[in-house]
């Protein structure tokens, strides 16, 4: 019996330029050479100061996965680099400003989690190392009435994992306004004010995904990275990102990009440094031991060069256009008809993009 695949289509009436590049997105490959750099200062605070280390671990960094090829890592001052961070440490070091930094070159691949089989809603078993990311937290707060309310209208009647998923990834992506105006340096708005305030950035859109998943019983988690962006409201085109996993069983962990309206998949110009319960974890933790010292922690730069890009991803669909009437007259309309199939034996969610002539 031939299987029936899904494929959900988002027509919209193009206003805008497209929020990322599209020689990256449809590309097989893109290699690019990242840099992190980090620094602090160690400030005397009163007579007979003294200190006896400084340690500065670093738990954004690139991995290997089957969507990111990472090459040799190099790190100033020379440290290891282990499972959960790259640990730093300065011995009996001076008042003063000090630096650290990472370097390494990333091949990343459009690789998607293929979903080929229909994952019955509600989830009703999870192993037990899942169960932590179907919790609240205080920036996802799943467990708000709101959000609970319009997580279970949006799922109602549905009984396909994926198709709940896409539903409330595209509610989010189509119902919050992206605005830099929530953007602060060390707070992320929790869901429940998302929703009722309808804006936020990347963190935000995806926290509120996140929490209307959790409310479900559906196990999702944040990932904070590096993607790809050519829109004006960003000085570089490269820049920090957050986006979303959500766990289906049997297949694993599906990426769910709600600000890039990436459903299922996200485009190879997205670099993960790291996956956690929500967005509030730190990038660097910072311990030392010492007497009358303090020390200032600076930002982390982030730093992108693409070294190039190859091969074109093929169209996960094939379709047909045409307009129903041969002829129209002046100030007439006409309906265009569009048959589409996927190519594919897995789920996908595709854009369709009609353009005003």
């Amino acid at each position: 019996m031939k299987k029936s695949v899904m494929v959900f289509l988002v027509l919209l009436l193009l206003t805008s330029i497209a929020c990322y590049a599209q020689d990256y997105y449809s590309a097989e490959e893109i290699d690019v050479n990242l840099e992190i750099k980090g620094d602090f200062e160690i400030i005397e605070t009163g007579k007979g100061s003294s200190i006896k280390y400084v340690v500065a671990n670093l738990s954004f960094f690139p991995k290997d996965s089957l969507r990111q090829e990472v090459g040799v890592i190099k790190t100033t001052p020379k440290t290891d680099v282990e499972e959960e961070g790259v640990p730093y440490l300065w011995e009996k070091p001076k008042a003063g400003k000090y630096n650290f930094e990472l370097e390494s070159n990333i091949k990343l691949k459009n690789w998607r989690n293929e979903v080929k089989t229909k994952v019955v809603f509600p989830i009703t078993t999870l192993p037990k190392h899942i169960m932590e990311y179907i919790k609240p937290t205080t920036t996802i707060d799943s467990d708000d009435d709101e959000v609970i309310r319009l997580a279970n209208t949006l799922a109602s009647g549905e009984e396909d994992l994926f198709v709940v998923a896409h539903k409330l990834a595209e509610w989010t992506k189509n119902n919050i306004q992206y605005n830099l105006s929530t953007l602060t340096v060390s707070v992320s708005e929790p869901a429940s004010w998302v929703l009722e305030n309808r804006l936020g950035v990347c963190d935000e859109l995806t926290n509120l995904f996140i929490a209307l998943c959790r409310s479900l019983g559906i196990p999702a988690r944040f990932v904070a990275g590096i993607a790809y962006s050519d829109s004006d409201l960003f000085v570089d085109d490269w820049g920090p990102h957050g986006w979303a996993e959500v766990y289906f069983p049997r297949y694993g962990w599906v990426d769910y990009d709600v600000t890039f309206g990436e459903f299922g998949f996200i485009d190879p110009a997205h670099i993960k440094l790291k996956d956690s319960f929500d967005a509030t974890q730190s990038s660097t933790r910072y311990n030392w031991l010492g007497y009358n010292v303090e020390v200032k922690t600076g930002n982390l730069d982030m730093i992108t060069e693409v070294k190039g890009s190859s091969g074109e991803y093929d169209s996960n669909i094939d379709m047909v256009v045409y307009p129903e009437k041969d002829e129209i007259g002046p100030s007439s309309y006409n309906i265009i008809n569009a048959r589409i199939k996927n190519k594919n034996d897995y789920y996908i969610s595709e854009e369709i993009s009609i353009y005003k002539s």
